[in-house]
Parts: structure tokens; sequence; C-alpha cells
């Protein structure tokens, strides 16, 4: 820890009426890149409010956001709900913090009205933001399930199109693959030999046996024919 004096503290103009005892339970504390201030899962408790530096935010490992506005409070959810904390947050820039420990959070929020206060705003624009992210991802999952749903019918009743049209479709193989697995038929024919398009494209690897099968199996089409 590495504690600084109360004109330092109070340059933030949410502490500027704290006493000078009250102050020095608030201190200010200095991260080297790499460093991690809480773990995801852990139940520590105490308020971070960045001075300076970037920081990631991780979840399950990956990073999902990252802090950088100087005087945003951090750590907030742990601290007021009393749950474990539900990200790691690590250093990506060197970075200084004020820290207000556990035990005196709930004293500076009853103490500084106007701190809660930026507090409920902070958590009212992460709740909008949560809320606005999940209604794209539900808008995004209802695309790609129509658009599956759409491509499964294409693939159970062919719709009028050849099997390839529906592995082009299915992304199983491309134009390309059936347009060389046609030469490479014609080829054979032209030296007495007898395969068909659908034996090319698998002995070529373009499309395992299973998904032709798949696809195979709602044409009348005999693999013959193909």
């Amino acid at each position: 820890m590495e504690n600084q004096s109360s004109e330092t503290i109070k340059k933030f103009a949410s502490f500027t009426t704290l006493s000078g005892e009250q102050t020095q339970l608030i201190y200010n504390k200095r991260y080297k890149k790499g460093a991690v201030l809480f773990k995801q899962g852990e139940n520590s408790r105490d308020l971070y409010i960045l001075n300076s530096g970037v920081l990631e935010v991780l979840v399950d490992g990956s990073p999902v956001a990252q802090i950088d506005q100087r005087g945003v409070f951090f750590g907030e959810m742990a601290s007021i709900l009393h749950e474990a904390r539900n990200a790691t947050v690590r250093v990506k820039v060197e970075c200084n913090c004020l820290v207000i420990p556990a035990g005196f959070v709930n004293k500076v929020l009853f103490t500084k009205p106007e701190i809660g206060l930026s507090l409920i705003k902070l958590l009212a624009r992460r709740l909008k933001e949560t809320t606005r992210n999940l209604t794209m991802m539900q808008k995004m999952y209802f695309s790609l399930k129509q658009e599956f749903l759409k491509k499964q019918d294409a693939a159970e009743t062919g719709a009028g199109k050849s099997p390839y049209d529906i592995m082009i479709e299915l992304d199983l193989i491309t134009k390309v693959d059936l347009m060389t697995a046609v030469e490479k038929q014609e080829q054979a024919k032209t030296e007495g030999l007898q395969k068909t398009v659908a034996q090319i494209l698998i002995d070529e690897k373009k499309i395992s046996m299973t998904d032709m099968l798949q696809i195979l199996k709602n044409f009348k089409t005999s693999d013959a024919q193909l």
C-alpha cells in the first residue's frame, strides 16, 4: 500500500469534504503492467477508482472490456452487493488507483451521498449497456436460428435443387470443388473408368462420407446417377 496525502485524494471532487481522518482510510496505490487487482470468484470487497493508466476486464480468462477513464469506479458490484467478483481486473498499462477499503465503503456512501449517486449512475449505464448487448445477441441468435432452419429445411426437402446445390448452400463443398469433380469424372470416362461425382468428392476429401449420405438420403436420385 502506498498512502498518499489527503490533498492528493481530495483532487477527486467527490472527496473534497472528507475529513483528514477519513482520507487516511482511502489510499492511493500504483500497479505495474500485468498486476491483478482482483480475480473472478474471489470474495474481496475493496472499491477502486482509476486515477491513471489502463485496466482490462476478463471473464473466464477472456478480455471483455477495458477501463481507461480517469475517475471511474470499478469493483462496485462485489463491494455493494457483497458477492464474489464476477470478473478479473488486470493492469494493461501501468496504473494508479484510489482504493476504498471494504470496511469503509458504507461509511463513505452514507457520509458522501454524491459518491453513492455516482455509483448509481454508473450501475445504470452499465445495466443499459448490458441490456443493449443482450438485445443484440438475441437478435443475432434468432437470425442465425432462422438461417439454420431455412438451410435445414432446404436440405430435407431439396426445394427443387440438386444435392450438390444443397451441399454448396450448406458450405459443405464449393462450386470450384464441384466443377473440378465433374471434370475429373469426364476424364475418368475417357479412360474407361466409371466414377460418380459424389465418389470423387469423397475421395478428394472435399466432403465426408457421413455428410454426403446425409444429403443424398433426402433425394430419390440414386448415387449411381450422381
